[in-house]
């Protein structure tokens, strides 16, 4: 035997347990969490309505805080204090507007949609292993819906919902509504929109995550199948938020040899705001040729203008559950996430759940990463949050689609913890611990009916 055989044998052995040592499989918690997400059961416990996200995430939420206070999700974070702060903000505003029964109700599932769903992605999404389990695991729940999916775009029948409503009571069917000769496919979310939000949250990072490493034939086919089964829901805010998922990863691409591609971009889409603020072509085009109802689209651009108005009348705890000043004829439906949040609990609850929703990308997006596996990771999960931020102000979300999108935000702070390699000295290989709150049993409100995008 040679001597490099001698030498590479105890390193090769040595890799091999480390790898061994990391777990390869998804928590509990996130597994039953992610497909929770389409189970369309509903129990009422009084004035609570709970799916089985909720339930879970209530069950989780208490361990899952205990966990953050003790460190087992690192150091405190940003990101952690603000959305802490909101779910404080929201449930004072209640309190005052409405009451404390109306705050124990609406405030209480709030932070259980909130919290419960940031900190399960901040706590048991923890290593590489396990972001790239989470986004396997979302891929094969993509796989199995598709062909409900094609069935219910061609025919119009959701048999999902259809199978689960005979079991127990479950998400009722939105309205049929034909676009470019599909059905709009709901599955078992609220709604198509949600539907669309879900599926094409992971363009992203199938492409980056589970493609890291593949042939390109083989990155683009199960991106483009993900893409795909989520343009089914015929939404232009789930189009606009896969299209910029798509443009980013192009960017990144073609840009690769400069070290400040992204600061580029930034300056570039600061130009292009300036420009759109001046002129408005960027809406006009977006509205004649992206979105699936003109009429719809120029509606939200109205919407716009009067919730500002509103939100200027309360800008401290906003309006509450209330009902907001607009025009004669025009819909009560306000399908702008961040634009309601603002409108129902005031500018400070918009501003912390912003810096909750920022923080987390864009130190990400800045802070030196030398392993090439973290960096593919961490420009699918900036991409993702970038493309959700900008959508996001087209369309609501709540419920499942909700914490889906607060989930994502925890999970990738594990990140955090990567940073560059030594220079000196051989590489140091982080220990890997277990404890009891590592196996919990792994097991997230703001309903506003959304009609169209």
């Amino acid at each position: 035997m040679s001597v490099e055989a001698l030498k590479g044998g105890p390193r090769r052995r040595a890799t091999r347990l480390g790898a061994a040592a990391v777990p390869r499989v998804l928590p509990l918690s996130v597994s039953l969490f992610l497909l929770s997400l389409f189970i369309a059961f509903q129990i009422s416990l009084g004035p609570l309505k709970l799916s089985a996200s909720r339930g879970l995430l209530l069950v989780l939420l208490l361990p899952l805080t205990l966990r953050v206070l003790r460190g087992g999700a690192g150091r405190l974070l940003v990101s952690d204090v603000a959305m802490v702060a909101f779910c404080v903000w929201v449930f004072l505003g209640m309190t005052l507007r409405h009451g404390l029964a109306e705050a124990i109700e609406f405030g209480g599932i709030n932070t259980i949609e909130t919290l419960g769903a940031y900190f399960l992605g901040r706590c048991m999404i923890r290593d590489a292993a396990s972001f790239a389990a989470m986004v396997r695991v979302m891929f094969g729940i993509v796989l199995f819906l598709t062909p409900f999916a094609l069935l219910e775009t061609v025919t119009g029948y959701n048999l999902l919902l259809h199978l689960t409503n005979a079991i127990l009571p479950s998400q009722p069917e939105v309205p049929p509504l034909r676009r470019l000769g599909l059905e709009r496919v709901q599955a078992t979310l609220d709604h198509p929109i949600h539907f669309g939000i879900c599926i094409g949250a992971f363009v992203a990072l199938t492409y980056r995550v589970l493609g890291d490493g593949q042939p390109a034939v083989l990155r683009c086919a199960r991106a483009g199948l993900v893409g795909g089964v989520a343009f089914l829901s015929l939404s232009s805010g789930a189009l606009i938020a896969m299209v910029l998922q798509v443009a980013l990863l192009v960017w990144s691409a073609i840009t690769k040899p400069l070290r400040e591609r992204w600061m580029l971009l930034a300056l570039v889409a600061g130009g292009l705001v300036v420009f759109e603020l001046s002129t408005g072509y960027f809406l006009d085009l977006v509205i004649g040729t992206i979105a699936f109802n003109p009429d719809t689209a120029f509606n939200r651009v109205r919407i716009f203008g009067f919730a500002l108005a509103n939100i200027r009348a309360a800008p401290l705890f906003g309006i509450g559950l209330g009902d907001w000043v607009n025009l004669p004829g025009m819909s009560d439906s306000i399908d702008m996430f961040w634009m309601l949040v603002a409108l129902r609990h005031g500018i400070p609850a918009g501003l912390l759940m912003l810096i909750g929703f920022l923080w987390l990308p864009l130190t990400l997006a800045t802070r030196k990463i030398t392993d090439p596996r973290v960096r593919a990771y961490r420009e699918g999960y900036v991409v993702t949050l970038a493309a959700l931020f900008l959508a996001l102000w087209t369309v609501h979300v709540w419920r499942e689609a909700y914490v889906l999108v607060i989930f994502l935000l925890g999970s990738g702070s594990w990140m955090l913890g990567t940073g560059p390699a030594p220079h000196n000295g051989p590489k140091r290989r982080l220990p890997v611990t277990f404890s009891r709150s590592s196996r919990l049993p792994a097991l997230s409100g703001m309903p506003s009916p959304s009609r169209s995008a």
